[in-house]
């Protein structure tokens, strides 16, 4: 089937200034936008597939990123990577024109492409450059070739993958971080195990690791800890129930391991600003002309 972006954005006082430009090749498809924002502008975006975002003329004055609604305001961001079904909200402190190119990824092809560099790892978390500068030749000559297209295919899925490879710096010494291979066993144990509590010396002895030992390796692979991991993972896990069906909130919340309804809605509003309640009843709605939440432009991307 075509990969094709499914954003869900909701926007204010943003304003694309130029039609979307865009294109595809097996697995990605990359958009070139310019936009205007008026001061005290800001955004909602969640989507269940990775993406990367580069400022084409660097850092935007004035920008404030968020990855929790509450938390403290991320700002000079030149370039960043959301994971699949990560949240982001964003805020103008003033009037500001910028281009930007997001690339949407296909979630099991940019795994096996990071596999392949020994990085799958690193596609767990969240990834926020201000330094962006050795990202922004490899962008622009995507961005051109968005504009304008004069080479294959196979030439800019080469200018990506030297893209990622710098955003994730892979070309720098391992830290002692746990394999990819590892992170796939533990992931699919918490999967098969979703719906009690997990204990973290039962991922240690997997890992075949002390408890002290597994939790600093862990902590340098994916930036967070064992717990704030495993609740994302329950977070998730409650997040596909929900769009799934209609089962009950508090048979999802006992089914994906937290210890009642009011625990998982505290979970839900910590990491996406919005409660299981809020979701189901389509808190989400997208702005473009897409019925099931797909951000476009004019032209739309085509199916």
């Amino acid at each position: 089937m075509t990969f094709s972006p499914r954003m869900t954005a909701e926007i204010h006082a943003i304003h694309v200034v130029r039609p979307l430009c865009w294109r595809r090749w097996p697995g990605v498809v990359a958009d070139l936008w310019q936009v205007e924002c008026e001061a005290g502008s800001r955004g909602y975006y969640r989507s269940p597939d990775p993406r990367v975002i580069v400022f084409l003329d660097g850092p935007c004055p004035g920008m404030e990123l968020r990855l929790q609604e509450q938390a403290a305001p991320l700002d000079g961001i030149g370039a960043f990577y959301m994971p699949a079904g990560c949240p982001m909200w964003s805020r103008m402190r003033r009037a500001q024109p910028f281009r930007h190119l997001d690339i949407h990824l296909r979630d099991d092809m940019l795994r096996a492409r990071m596999a392949g560099m020994q990085a799958e790892s690193a596609l767990e978390a969240p990834v926020m450059l201000r330094d962006a500068a050795a990202l922004l030749p490899l962008a622009r000559r995507i961005a051109a070739e968005v504009e304008r297209p004069s080479r294959p295919d196979p030439a800019l899925d080469g200018l990506l993958t030297a893209l990622l490879a710098d955003l994730f710096d892979l070309g720098r010494p391992a830290p002692g971080g746990l394999p990819a291979w590892m992170m796939r066993e533990l992931a699919a144990f918490v999967a098969a195990n979703i719906g009690r509590r997990i204990a973290v010396p039962e991922l240690a002895a997997i890992a075949r690791m002390s408890e002290s030992w597994f939790s600093r390796r862990f902590r340098e692979t994916q930036g967070m800890t064992v717990q704030a991991w495993l609740l994302r993972q329950r977070v998730e896990a409650a997040m596909a129930r929900l769009e799934a069906g209609q089962a009950a909130l508090a048979q999802i919340a006992a089914e994906t391991g937290f210890s009642d309804q009011a625990h998982m809605t505290r979970a839900f509003r910590s990491l996406h600003g919005r409660t299981p309640g809020e979701i189901r009843r389509g808190h989400f709605h997208g702005i473009g002309s897409t019925g099931d939440g797909r951000v476009q432009a004019a032209p739309p991307i085509p199916s």
